[in-house]
């Protein structure tokens, strides 16, 4: 409901988009911007598909994504990297 600038756009073939979108979702749970809008009728809307992150890691996260390993890692907001559940940071 507003401009945007797209600073990235990726082709993935053949995943399952539902798998897709719970990996970004749950990945970055803890990095979810909470608004809300009103559109032009006064309607209330409250978007879940933002999310602040880096560049470079929403970068590294998609092979993760792709080749479905993405559930082995976390996102650190504090440090901001993708660390290896089970390892010690």
């Amino acid at each position: 409901m507003n401009d945007v600038e797209v600073v990235l756009t990726v082709r993935c073939y053949n995943l399952d988009v539902p798998y897709l979108e719970a990996s970004i979702y749950s990945f970055f749970s803890n990095v979810n911007v909470y608004f809300e809008v009103r559109d032009d009728e006064g309607i209330m809307h409250y978007p879940k598909e933002w999310f602040t992150v880096p560049l470079n890691i929403i970068e590294e996260a998609i092979p993760l994504i792709v080749d479905k390993k993405i559930d082995s890692y976390r996102y650190d907001k504090n440090l901001q990297m993708i660390i290896q559940k089970g390892t010690s940071e």
